[in-house]
């Protein structure tokens, strides 16, 4: 809710000045104008305005909503608990990175402050919700509620329908020069370091060169690290593997990120951290060969009865890759149920509910306490 140039300008030059002034800012502008510098006098005072008008934006935007819940836990982001009342109600809603990756004391104190002003908080697993209450306090526990936003079923519904559109199969194909007859392997999904792309080459050069004509290496850099040292790193180790690789670096319409689901036969996720990737719980949904790395926590995934393959390090993935290329038909049996899973436990249907009770009682908390 940015005030416009014109709204600034018009209090600028109007009585209505007078609301804003107070003694250190005339005082700062009596300085500047002593000795001519009245274009920064004027700078100042407009920016000291717009700073005024836009805190008030946002109070009255706040304002509107008995329920504040805040997403991804940057100090960006928690930065707006400065606009949200006592009456109103906190919900803080981990993803994944903003727990595993973000480090360093000022994060942590930002964190905790918002935690501790919190009425409810999500996480989407019992892994992360052991780890938030061991990073910052047990007694946090009876605030925090295991809740996942899920799958797009409207993206999973494109799944389906692209599983059968030959053209489009075939202008991807043809546009990215994908080879046939070999074992199409998808090696993360964005173009960040966590992603571990390059380990995952090297562990493939060392231990499995053999398996060059079965397989070849999709790597979408669509988002993440484009210009950074990585970027850098990972063209050169594209360039020198003996593998084929493919790198996907231009945007992708949602129907050909989608397609990627469709068109792989192995999805490699070895993040350095994660916490249940829309993007891998699609490939398990398209039936695909999904390995994870073993420090990821997927449990949850596990226990609703999802099939994937873990590996505890990076040079154990090609001997898996191995296995599925030597067994594949029965591989894929072991994925037949993998459609039904991420419905039943983790498309948004399926998760509505968890929602639905959550702001119930932040509504009855409201109605206790106006």
């Amino acid at each position: 809710p940015k005030p416009s140039d014109t709204e600034v300008k018009e209090i600028v030059f109007s009585f209505q000045i007078f609301k804003f002034l107070n003694k250190k800012l005339l005082f700062d502008l009596f300085k500047k104008c002593l000795v001519l510098r009245f274009k920064k006098a004027y700078v100042k005072l407009y920016h000291y305005v717009f700073d005024v008008l836009l805190e008030q934006a946002y109070k009255n935007k706040f304002s509107e909503f008995s329920v504040i819940d805040i997403l991804y836990l940057s100090p960006g982001n928690l930065s707006v608990l400065k606009y949200v009342k006592e009456s109103q109600q906190v919900i803080l809603s981990f993803l994944g990175s903003d727990l595993f990756l973000l480090t360093g004391l000022d994060f942590y104190e930002t964190q905790l402050s918002a935690i501790k002003r919190a009425d409810f908080i999500t996480t989407h697993s019992p892994e992360m919700k052991q780890i938030l209450l061991s990073k910052f306090g047990r007694e946090f526990e009876s605030k925090i509620r295991l809740v996942f936003y899920g799958c797009d079923e409207n993206r999973l519904t494109m799944i389906d329908q692209l599983k059968n559109d030959i053209k489009f199969d075939d202008e991807f194909r043809k546009k990215h020069l994908i080879p046939d007859g070999k074992l199409i392997i998808q090696l993360g999904y964005s173009g960040n370091k966590e992603q571990n792309h390059i380990e995952v080459l090297k562990s493939f050069e060392a231990d499995r060169k053999d398996l060059q004509e079965s397989i070849c290496f999709i790597i979408p850099t669509t988002y993440g690290d484009f210009d950074g040292q990585y970027a850098v790193e990972l063209k050169e180790a594209i360039a020198l593997s003996s593998f084929e690789c493919i790198h996907i670096t231009n945007y992708m319409s949602d129907k050909e990120a989608l397609f990627l689901s469709v068109l792989i036969d192995v999805l490699i996720n070895l993040r350095d951290a994660d916490a249940f990737n829309a993007s891998m719980l699609e490939s398990i949904y398209a039936e695909n060969f999904v390995i994870v790395g073993d420090w990821l926590p997927y449990g949850m995934l596990r226990r609703k009865g999802g099939v994937y393959r873990e590996v505890s390090a990076f040079d154990e993935v090609p001997k898996v890759v191995f296995s599925i290329l030597e067994n594949n038909k029965l591989e894929q049996e072991k994925l037949i149920n993998n459609r039904d899973v991420i419905i039943d436990y983790f498309s948004m249907s399926a998760n509505i509910n968890n929602w639905k009770s959550l702001f119930e009682e932040c509504n009855r908390i409201s109605l206790k306490n106006p």
